[in-house]
C-alpha cells in the first residue's frame, strides 16, 4: 500500500530520505533553520564552509494551491534574506491524504512574490552539483561588484589628479597614504590579497 501524506512532517521525512540518497551529508540538513527572525523548514548548508546552499519549504494543502497566505508570507520573508546571491528555494507540496508530492523551484525573475512563478523539478541535483552552482553564482556576483568598485575608484582618482594638476587641490603624501588605506578597505571584501602603497591586506578564507 502506497504511503499517504497526512502532515508536513511526513512530507519532510520523505524528502530528507531522498536527499540522503542523493549524497547530501546528514550534517548539511538543518531543520527549522533560523536567519534573523525568519525560520525556514529545511536549509541545506555546506558543513565545511557554512555556505547556504538551498532552502526547502513544505506545504500540505486540502487543495493544491501554491499562493496560500502562509506561503506568500514565507516567500516575502525569503526575499529579505541577507545573502550575497539568491540560493535555490524549493517548495515541496502534496495534497492532504495524497500519495504523491511535487517539488517546484521559485523563479527569481518573479517580481511579485505574492504571485510567485514556479518551475517543476523532476529530479533534484546531487549535493556537489548544487553546491558548485551556488558557489559559481556567488563568484560571479563578487566579480561584478569588484568591477563596479574598480571603475568607481578609477574615475574618482582621475578627478582627483585633474584637480591636483589644476591646482584646485593639493595631493600631499599624507593624503595619498590615507587615500590608499581607504581604497584598500573598500576593496578588501572582494579580494584575497591586496598590495597597495607598500601595505598588504590578506583576507582569511
Amino acid at each position: 500500500m502506497a504511503k499517504k501524506f497526512t502532515s508536513e512532517y511526513s512530507l519532510r521525512h520523505e524528502l530528507i530520505k531522498i536527499l540522503l540518497e542523493r549524497g547530501y551529508p546528514e550534517e548539511s540538513l538543518n531543520l527549522e533553520w533560523r536567519k534573523g527572525t525568519v525560520i525556514y523548514d529545511l536549509a541545506i548548508v555546506d558543513p565545511k564552509s557554512g555556505e547556504l546552499i538551498a532552502i526547502f519549504e513544505f506545504k500540505l494543502e486540502h487543495k493544491f494551491i501554491f499562493t496560500t497566505e502562509r506561503l506568500r508570507k514565507k516567500l516575502s520573508k525569503f526575499a529579505t534574506l541577507d545573502i550575497t546571491t539568491p540560493v535555490p528555494l524549493y517548495i515541496v507540496s502534496a495534497t492532504d491524504g495524497g500519495e504523491e508530492f511535487s517539488i517546484s523551484k521559485v523563479l527569481y525573475q518573479s517580481k511579485d512574490l505574492s504571485v510567485p512563478e514556479f518551475v517543476q523539478v523532476k529530479e533534484l541535483p546531487d549535493f556537489e552539483t548544487l553546491k558548485s552552482k551556488v558557489i559559481a553564482g556567488k563568484k560571479k556576483v563578487y566579480r561584478d561588484w569588484f568591477r563596479i568598485k574598480s571603475t568607481v575608484i578609477g574615475w574618482l582618482l582621475l578627478i582627483l589628479f585633474i584637480l591636483d594638476w589644476s591646482s584646485i587641490t593639493s595631493i600631499t603624501n599624507e593624503r595619498l597614504l590615507l587615500l590608499g588605506i581607504i581604497i584598500g578597505l573598500f576593496l578588501a571584501p572582494d579580494v584575497y590579497r591586496l598590495k597597495i602603497l607598500g601595505f598588504e591586506i590578506e583576507r582569511h578564507k
